[in-house]
C-alpha cells in the first residue's frame, strides 16, 4: 500500500486537534449526519459503534470542524470560478 499522507502538515491520527486530518472530521461528520440512515446497514455496525463511543461534546467539534472546513472549500471554489 501507498503512504500518500507521507509529508503531509496535517496528523492523519487526530479527529479534532489544530492540525486534524479534514479527511478523519469529514468521514466522523458524515456518519454521525446520516446515522439514522446507515445504522440499518449490517455492515456499518462495528462502525457506528465507535461513533458511539465519541462524547457529544466531541461530535459538537467534529462538526463544527466540519463546517468551517466546508466552508472555505465553498470560499475557494467562489474565487475560481
Amino acid at each position: 500500500m501507498s503512504d500518500y499522507c507521507r509529508g503531509c502538515t496535517y496528523d492523519r491520527s487526530d479527529r479534532l486537534g489544530e492540525n486534524a486530518c479534514p479527511f478523519n472530521y469529514l468521514y466522523w461528520d458524515f456518519l454521525d449526519r446520516h446515522y439514522d440512515r446507515l445504522k440499518s446497514q449490517g455492515r456499518m455496525n462495528l462502525i457506528l459503534a465507535q461513533l458511539r463511543k465519541i462524547s457529544d461534546i466531541d461530535r459538537q467539534r467534529i462538526r463544527e470542524n466540519a463546517r468551517r472546513f466546508q466552508a472555505k472549500l465553498s470560499q475557494v471554489s467562489k474565487l475560481h470560478s
